[in-house]
């Protein structure tokens, strides 16, 4: 939560432990405990707004909060500590992004092995760098071609999903609108990204 919310994101941390509430106390952000997951809790969550969802408590609660979500909010990004594999089709059900911390561990080994400096930008371990997915929401971008763009020059367009497909990019490949774009670069640059491939606002040219 800290990490985020030194990236920028408001956070909201929930938790059903009240100790643990009284503990964070003073973190930076607010926290709330809560009995049950209700409509007065996710009030005080501001859960209606929220871009993503962390879970980490049990698979049944995790798989209860992420239902919550996806069904009342329609929550895109939520994030899942899987305790038991049994759980995972579940949360893949619900689009649930999962990390099974044992696999997660095998994949990070591998993949400093592989590519060190890729897994370091992927850790945020890069001093000054991250990678971030900004979605394409301006209309008036919609067919352009990615080198059209004009980008800061220190970011680098890795991927694009569309559809659930991830599609590796070059200077020719057409944008849609709605595209999921993951970017690297400084934040300052990655918030530049963002507010051009936000929608202009109305009355306004793009």
């Amino acid at each position: 939560a800290r990490r985020l919310t030194d990236d920028g994101w408001q956070v909201r941390l929930a938790t059903p432990d009240p100790e643990r509430a009284d503990e964070l106390a003073g973190a930076g952000f607010p926290v709330v405990a809560y009995r049950e997951l209700d409509d007065a809790t996710l009030a005080a969550l501001e859960a209606e707004g929220a871009d993503a969802v962390v879970c980490l408590l049990s698979d049944a609660e995790n798989h209860r909060i992420c239902e919550t979500f996806y069904e009342k909010y329609g929550t895109e990004s939520l994030v899942v500590r899987l305790a038991g594999r049994e759980w995972a089709p579940r949360f893949a059900e619900l689009g649930a992004l999962v990390v099974d911390p044992n696999m997660a561990t095998l994949s990070l080994l591998e993949q400093f092995v592989r590519a060190p400096q890729a897994a370091s930008l992927l850790l945020g371990l890069e001093k000054g760098k991250q990678v971030v997915d900004i979605e394409l929401r301006d209309p008036a971008l919609h067919g352009a071609l990615l080198r059209e763009l004009r980008l800061p020059p220190d970011t680098l367009v890795l991927a694009i999903h569309r559809e659930g497909q991830a599609i590796v990019t070059h200077g020719y490949t057409q944008l849609r609108l709605g595209d999921k774009v993951t970017v690297m670069g400084s934040p300052e640059s990655l918030r530049e990204v963002e507010l051009k491939f936000a929608a202009a606002e109305p009355g306004r040219s793009a």
